[in-house]
């Protein structure tokens, strides 16, 4: 059962070893963010027998549906359970590059500027994009330990916008098998009873009206499209630049003069630092742009992926120097969003 929204957020505030700091989000912001997480816990597999299973507890969610993508934030679930080491992806490597990340971006922004816009016939019809993220979640076993796993799962999303200006959206996710720290919390997690993992389904809606907007009336001018970006909010520091990207590249396809505009902001703000170039987690050559905060209650590393060609790949966060009460290894991934595809219609 998915926990009410102020549950939620009280959650998240209990992770947060600094709740009077004057940058930590308000509780209305907590709430928000709240509404917009989705809980999966392990599943049972319907068509293999399995021992009776306990509770499956979610520890930390990431990623996980298209409003999760969105966001990234830390959560502890409180469990009577002995605390068991969380396995995470592995953390990205950098290989030094010692040119100018800010020239970098503004060189990959002059280029994208001289490219066509997409013809408005073709953009009003809809989009199909696809992104993947990843879960953690932790099992109870009957023995009174536990133990961790993470899921990743890939979504698809199509949004079909039919002419009287109305439009459908099917979401469809697809989740892996689960990955251990080792062999042994494997057997546990066996032991345990647990499932397979999120599983996979697929979900038909109402496409939401900011979301056609953006394909019949997209802000193709550089400040409306930056207003959009930030939510027509007065803060405009680099968190809310980074939530507002995440926010926006899981369901619309960027034109090329959004791009530029995206990498000329990033490229003018001095807490911005370029870590030099990696192979992403889908196979792609990257540079890393990386922003250091504690917004959010712990010290996280902002990790923007960008390609040579300036689409933004991926969007990771990495906790580097204290895990709260999250039981993980430091630095820890505790999210990542890879954006896989995204094309009109």
């Amino acid at each position: 059962m998915k926990p009410s929204d102020n549950s939620v957020s009280d959650l998240i505030q209990s992770v947060d070893p600094a709740p009077d700091d004057p940058l930590t989000p308000s509780s209305e912001v907590l709430r928000e963010r709240a509404r917009q997480l989705t809980i999966a816990p392990a599943l049972r597999q319907a068509t293999r027998p399995r021992r009776r299973r306990r509770l499956a507890r979610p520890v930390l969610i990431a990623a996980i549906g298209i409003a999760a993508l969105a966001v990234a934030v830390p959560i502890l679930i409180p469990t009577s359970a002995p605390p068991a080491k969380a396995a995470t992806p592995p953390t990205l490597t950098f290989k030094p590059d010692p040119r100018n990340g800010a020239a970098i971006l503004r060189a990959m922004a002059a280029t994208l500027r001289e490219q066509p816009t997409t013809p408005q016939t073709t953009r009003r019809n809809g989009a199909i994009l696809t992104t993947e993220g990843f879960a953690l979640v932790t099992s109870e076993s009957g023995k009174g330990s536990a133990v961790s796993a993470w899921f990743s799962k890939k979504i698809t999303t199509y949004i079909e916008i039919g002419r009287d200006g109305t439009g459908t959206t099917r979401i469809t996710s697809l989740g892996s098998e689960p990955h251990f720290a080792n062999e042994a919390d494997r057997k546990a997690w066996t032991d345990s009873g647990a499932g397979e993992g999120p599983g996979n389904q697929t979900v038909t809606e109402s496409t939401p009206t900011d979301t056609l907007a953006w394909y019949t009336r997209p802000p193709l001018g550089k400040e409306a499209f930056l207003s959009k970006v930030f939510s027509r909010q007065p803060d405009r520091s680099t968190d809310m630049l980074l939530n507002g990207i995440a926010e926006n590249l899981a369901t619309t396809v960027l034109e090329p003069g959004q791009r530029a505009a995206l990498l000329d902001n990033l490229a003018a703000r001095s807490d911005v630092r370029f870590v030099g170039t990696t192979i992403d987690r889908a196979g792609r050559m990257a540079y890393g742009f990386a922003h250091d905060s504690d917004r959010a209650g712990l010290p996280t590393r902002h990790i923007l992926l960008i390609s040579p060609e300036g689409d933004i790949l991926s969007y990771e966060q990495v906790l580097t120097r204290d895990a709260g009460n999250l039981n993980v290894t430091i630095p820890a991934t505790i999210s990542y969003t890879l954006y896989l595809s995204a094309k009109y219609r």
